[in-house]
């Protein structure tokens, strides 16, 4: 990505120190979550990365919530996303729920801003 973030060990994330398991799992989703803050502000990246994240896996719907949270644009974003899912061969849509969350979770945070 063009957009510089601080390094990640993933090696961190598939460390469970004493069985916390929840621990793990939480560190796992903040990853995401920051990956899709860096990929809210690179968007050739973002648009790329689409395809292939519409069609699923690990933790896309933390990453879309961390999209949600960075976005400058999120029409536009939601826009994109919703265009590629429709022509997507396998559409899954997580990182959508995950963006909507974050977006939700960003209009309840204005009172607390204002």
């Amino acid at each position: 990505m063009t957009h510089t973030a601080a390094a990640i060990d993933l090696g961190e994330i598939d460390e469970v120190n004493h069985k916390d398991y929840a621990g793990a799992y939480a560190r796992a989703n903040n990853q995401a979550e920051t990956l899709g803050g860096d990929l809210a502000h690179a968007p050739k990246d973002f648009e790329t990365l689409l395809p292939k994240l519409l069609s699923g896996g690990g933790r896309v719907t933390s990453l879309g919530k961390g999209l949600a949270l960075a976005a400058e644009e999120p029409r536009q974003m939601w826009f994109m996303m919703t265009t590629a899912l429709a022509s997507n061969e396998k559409p899954d849509a997580a990182m959508l729920f995950g963006f909507l969350r974050g977006l939700r979770e960003e209009i309840w945070s204005l009172p607390e801003r204002c």
